[in-house]
């Protein structure tokens, strides 16, 4: 790292990065993280903050679709170079990983009919029910624990469109979102506002970039850019458009 400012301070990022930034996308991920198929993007938050890097880093942005039970795998494997919605508690080898600085604040929250989810102030109120959530996701281990109790069942779908338009249908009592996609949902689609966001937060985390840490001078470069981003209040402008 300190070879790395040392080029830093003589020639600049540009001059000394050449690797094309290449996202590892999780397709159910879905707006505002990713507007459009991740084949064909039109912008979201972290396509946003992904040309950010790498037009400061004078590359280019590429993405991938990958499926959500091969996506280290596949980053190990060198299919691609960044993992752009990640925490170290949803990796079964996180020490295998590099992170970057948190980027953005994330809520897993309780979607309901308004009338049962006002009640809903905590995962005792949750027994006896069915609670949507998304396949391959892991969510708080308190409530997965729930589940294998058998307090309240979970039922998974592939994406989130799928959880709001079962709860319409009465064909579950609440799923599991979060808050931004939660708020976008709402923002773009009217008939959804006739469901409310529960009082109780399910889990409360930071979204970092991952890294293989096979690849760890990559790694270093990109989170220095992240960061410089971040202390200019850029990522903060790209969330704003969104919200």
């Amino acid at each position: 790292m300190r070879l790395f400012g040392l080029l830093l301070a003589l020639f600049g990022e540009s001059e000394i990065f050449s690797q094309d930034l290449v996202f590892g996308c999780i397709a159910s991920n879905g707006p505002p993280y990713y507007l459009g198929s991740i084949t064909n993007l039109e912008g979201g938050i972290f396509y946003d903050i992904a040309w950010a890097v790498a037009r400061k880093l004078g590359v280019k942005a590429r993405f991938v679709e990958i499926p959500r039970r091969r996506l280290e795998e596949k980053l190990h494997e060198g299919a691609y170079n960044i993992i752009p919605i990640f925490h170290p508690d949803w990796s079964e080898f996180p020490n295998r990983l590099i992170f970057s600085p948190p980027l953005v604040e994330e809520r897993n929250v309780l979607i309901a009919p308004p009338e049962y989810a006002e009640k809903i102030l905590g995962l005792d109120n949750l027994h006896g029910k069915t609670i949507g959530g998304i396949r391959g996701y892991i969510y708080n281990p308190i409530f997965q624990k729930g589940v294998e109790e058998g307090l309240y069942a979970r039922e998974d779908v592939s994406d989130h469109r799928t959880n709001f338009e079962k709860l319409l249908l009465g064909r579950i009592d609440g799923f599991i979102i979060p808050d931004l996609i939660a708020d976008y949902k709402f923002k773009t689609n009217p008939p959804y506002r006739q469901l409310k966001i529960a009082p109780y937060i399910l889990s409360d985390q930071y979204i970092h970039w991952a890294f293989s840490i096979q690849n760890r001078p990559f790694a270093d470069q990109v989170s220095h850019a992240l960061q410089e981003l971040l202390d200019q209040g850029e990522i903060g402008r790209i969330l704003s458009r969104y919200r």
